[in-house]
């Protein structure tokens, strides 16, 4: 990217294979936003740019072009959102995503496990 000094991904990354991992703060539904807002990006005055939507359309689509790549998603609430607003042919391609273990659904729960359980004694 010019101007930031980042490389671009064809400079330091094995073009075969690679994982991205997003921070446990990318989706913190509680903090800055709406579950909607955060979900759609559609926040004016929150301080991320874009929303959870536009990481599963892009991962998504990167994954069925690559067989090499994988993510894992713990945020179920968000995941059932943007799986429910999808046609069934691409439906059926998430399935696929997740038999073969490209896309992995952590966790099994709504929120993250340490949002799900606030104490322990």
């Amino acid at each position: 990217m010019e101007g930031y000094g980042i490389q671009t991904a064809d400079e330091f990354i094995n073009p075969v294979k690679w994982s991205v991992f997003v921070g446990k703060g990318e989706d913190e539904d509680r903090l800055v936003s709406t579950v909607d807002d955060f979900y759609t990006g559609n926040d004016k005055d929150g301080i991320y740019v874009g929303g959870v939507k536009d990481i599963f359309d892009t991962t998504i689509t990167e994954l069925i072009l690559n067989p090499n790549r994988t993510f894992a998603f713990a945020e179920m609430k968000y995941f059932k959102r943007w799986y429910d607003d999808q046609e069934s042919a691409l439906k059926d391609k998430v399935k696929e995503l997740v038999l073969n273990g490209q896309l992995d659904l952590v966790g099994g729960g709504w929120s993250s496990p340490d949002e799900a359980t606030t104490t322990y004694d």
